[in-house]
């Protein structure tokens, strides 16, 4: 198991701060996080734990990332203390919200995503009919990049959890490598038919098998 990482913020409110902020952890590989605010009393409350090893249901927020709900002390500094575990080396971007200013981001993200995948989804269509009608094996390689790319972005993004896969957290830790590394092999096999590189570029062509 790898040792986890422990942050500490400390928090400084002047008297006319709102007490409840949120606390946005903007990684969505990340496989174990958890939060602990430091009361007046000097003592540390956990919040639930959250990660990408855990079923999406864990959440406290529904967010493709991992938003915790932060109490601060208006007039005062407040001292927040941040777990995370993660099999491999990982930034950790760290974003204090207001309420709603975080529902106007993440619906303004959510939008843009929706915009993306929507295109990736009418080419993936347009492509693989074209395969059907031309019989070309090479739209049929673009489609598979096209797929692969979806999956890996969405798991990346942390979406494919929020909204696809939510209960198997087994996509969420490697869904991310299995869609990008297979997209890339499908990015080389499309390589090799588009430049004809077997017949062409023979020495070429056994570096890219």
């Amino acid at each position: 198991t790898h040792q986890p990482a422990w942050l500490l913020v400390d928090l400084a409110a002047d008297g006319s701060a709102v007490p409840r902020w949120w606390r946005e952890v903007g990684r969505a590989a990340l496989e174990h996080v958890q939060l602990f605010t430091r009361t007046p009393q000097g003592e540390w409350v956990a919040s639930g734990e959250a990660g990408a090893a855990l079923p999406f249901r864990a959440r406290a927020v529904e967010h493709r990332h991992f938003v915790f709900p932060v109490r601060v002390q208006p007039g005062a500094t407040t001292s927040v203390l941040l777990r995370v575990q993660s099999a491999r080396p990982s930034a950790i971007n760290l974003t204090l919200w207001e309420e709603a200013a975080l529902d106007r981001s993440a619906n303004t993200t959510i939008a843009l995503f929706c915009l993306y995948f929507g295109l990736a989804g009418g080419m993936l269509v347009y492509v693989t009919l074209l395969n059907v009608v031309v019989r070309d094996r090479g739209y049929l390689l673009y489609s598979g990049l096209v797929a692969c790319t979806a999956l890996g972005f969405a798991a990346h993004s942390g979406l494919g959890a929020q909204f696809a896969w939510g209960d198997a957290p087994w996509w969420n830790t490697r869904g991310m490598f299995t869609g990008y590394g297979t997209a890339a092999a499908f990015s080389v096999a499309l390589t090799r038919h588009f430049l004809q590189t077997r017949e062409r570029l023979p020495r070429i062509d056994k570096v890219l098998r």
